[in-house]
């Protein structure tokens, strides 16, 4: 469940930052669209090396048991 808060929230962190450039510079939605966009790739960067880096750990565990 963690995971997936995570994710959640680099998107709406980007989108909450592009929300704030746009304001700013009045170019909205384009920096809106653009952080979603990057929050995504982060989310899913993350969520996916951290899962393989459990996978690893989960494997890990596996063999110490068995000696």
């Amino acid at each position: 469940m963690t995971i997936a808060f995570e994710f959640a929230g680099s998107v709406l962190l980007f989108w909450l930052a592009g929300r704030g450039i746009d304001g700013w510079l009045g170019t909205a939605p384009w920096a809106q669209i653009v952080g979603s966009l990057i929050g995504w790739g982060g989310g899913f960067a993350h969520v996916f090396y951290k899962a393989k880096r459990m996978e690893a750990e989960e494997q890990a565990a596996k063999e110490r048991a068995r000696k």
